[in-house]
């Protein structure tokens, strides 16, 4: 097991942690080891698929978002025929 020593933690973010070490009553220790597998994909729940777009949202350039609406216009319309 490795160790790795942080340094210039921003007070407002030590506050936080050792705040909620002691709201769920571990180590200040494992709650920064539990904060680091989620945020790095490694929770309890890591063999769920996610389905969501947070890993790409707010990224895309003004370029990129035109041409998405340009490729699915399409669907903002009915085809009469199929809904009669």
């Amino acid at each position: 097991m490795g160790h790795i020593t942080i340094r210039g933690i921003p007070k407002e973010l030590d506050e936080e942690l050792r705040s909620e070490a002691k709201r769920r009553g571990t180590s200040l220790n494992k709650t920064v080891v539990d904060y680091l597998k989620k945020a790095a994909g490694h929770g309890e729940n890591r063999s769920t698929k996610r389905r969501d777009l947070a890993s790409v949202a707010g990224k895309w350039t003004a370029e990129q978002a035109a041409e998405f609406d340009r490729h699915v216009a399409v669907f903002e319309s009915l085809d009469e025929e199929l809904w009669q």
